[in-house]
C-alpha cells in the first residue's frame, strides 16, 4: 500500500541539541520542513526545504515517524526525519521570526508530539552511522 505524503519535517541535531523555529503567524514552535511540491519525492523535498530554504546541509537523514494530524482543511499527512547538521548557518524564511537549539532531553515536550515520536532510536542511529545519506537522497 502506497502512502501519499504531503509534508516533511526535520529534527536537525547538532551537538546533542535540535533546531526549533518560532512561527511568525502564531508564535508556536515548529520544526524545519514544509510542503512537498507537485511531483517531488519525500527525500527531494526534505533536501530542498533544508538546504535551499534554510541554508543548511544535513546528513544521515533517517525517517523516524509517519504522522497524520487532522486540521480544519483536512488531514496533514507527513514524515519526520532525524538529520545530523553538517554545515551552514540557519537562514530564516518569512514564516519564522527566530530559532534556537534546544537540548535533546526536551524533545519529549515538543508539540505536536507526533512529529518527534521515534526520535531517540534515530539519534542513536545518526551518531553511529558512517554514510552520509543525503548524497544518496
Amino acid at each position: 500500500m502506497q502512502i501519499s505524503v504531503g509534508i516533511v519535517k526535520a529534527i536537525i541535531v547538532k551537538y546533542s541539541k535540535f533546531l526549533v523555529l518560532v512561527r511568525r503567524k502564531d508564535g508556536r514552535l515548529d520544526l524545519p520542513g514544509g510542503k512537498l511540491e507537485k511531483g517531488e519525492g519525500v527525500c527531494q523535498g526534505l533536501v530542498r526545504e533544508i538546504s535551499k530554504e534554510m541554508g543548511l546541509v544535513v546528513g544521515r537523514a533517517v525517517p523516524v515517524n509517519h504522522w497524520i494530524i487532522p486540521t480544519s482543511e483536512g488531514m496533514l499527512n507527513g514524515i519526520t526525519f532525524c538529520c545530523e547538521h553538517k554545515r551552514g548557518r540557519v537562514v530564516l524564511s518569512q514564516e519564522h521570526t527566530e530559532y534556537f537549539w534546544q537540548d535533546s532531553k526536551y524533545i519529549k515536550h515538543f508539540t505536536p508530539q507526533t512529529w518527534v515520536d521515534g526520535f531517540w532510536g534515530c539519534l542513536l542511529y545518526t551518531s553511529d552511522a558512517a554514510d552520509d545519506l543525503v548524497s544518496v537522497l
